[in-house]
């Protein structure tokens, strides 16, 4: 089962690879003969902890472009600040191609929410494709008795106090919708972001 499942991944990543890097992974052992790019190793930075899933897409990309052009190809976890760490080491690093930025849509609010950002997510990057697309869930414990958003909308008003809702990280996709989602008059005052005691 471990197996397959690998194998799956692994052509996935292939795949990814070669919709992210249209041509250039086809042709790149072609280019690597005549002293193309890449030259030498390639690092792809992911801004976020590893172990997630864009660590798990990052990696399964890394390895079908290094198997396609005969180069290392390195995955450097960078994380910390809502993902502003790794994406602004790319901005400042060497504009060869040589160092990439895997991230998610956080890289694009932070400069928005915060207002000492070290990148500008427009001048300081050239974007090279989207990989992936995810949904958002959002969950409740069953007892809490709603079954949609409306429902929890209104229970959070009846409750006179802040709600502690969880989320994986402030300014990311899932704090924001959660936000604007409970942005009526009546929640508004009253959810929190909590973050959960390690045990």
């Amino acid at each position: 089962m471990q197996q397959q499942r690998r194998r799956v991944l692994q052509q996935l990543g292939l795949g990814l690879a070669g919709a992210a890097f249209g041509g250039i992974g086809l042709n790149a052992r072609a280019q690597a003969s005549t002293g193309g790019y890449p030259s030498r190793a390639v690092r792809v930075v992911y801004p976020y902890q590893a172990g997630g899933t864009g660590d798990v897409v990052a990696r399964q990309i890394a390895e079908g472009l290094a198997k396609a052009w005969g180069k290392p190809v390195i995955v450097d976890n960078r994380p910390g600040a809502g993902g502003m760490i790794g994406a602004d080491m790319v901005a400042k690093a060497e504009p060869d191609g040589h160092t990439l930025l895997l991230t998610l849509t956080g890289m694009v609010q932070a400069p928005s929410l915060y207002s000492k950002a070290p990148y500008n997510p427009v001048r300081d990057f050239a974007p090279i494709s989207e990989l992936a697309t995810s949904n958002l869930a959002l969950a409740v414990q069953p007892s809490l008795g709603v079954t949609t958003l409306k429902q929890l909308i209104d229970y959070i008003g009846k409750q006179g106090k802040p709600l502690a809702y969880g989320s994986y990280g402030l300014g990311s996709s899932g704090h924001l919708q959660w936000r604007s989602s409970a942005a009526t008059p009546r929640s508004r005052s009253r959810t929190c972001l909590t973050r959960a005691r390690r045990r």
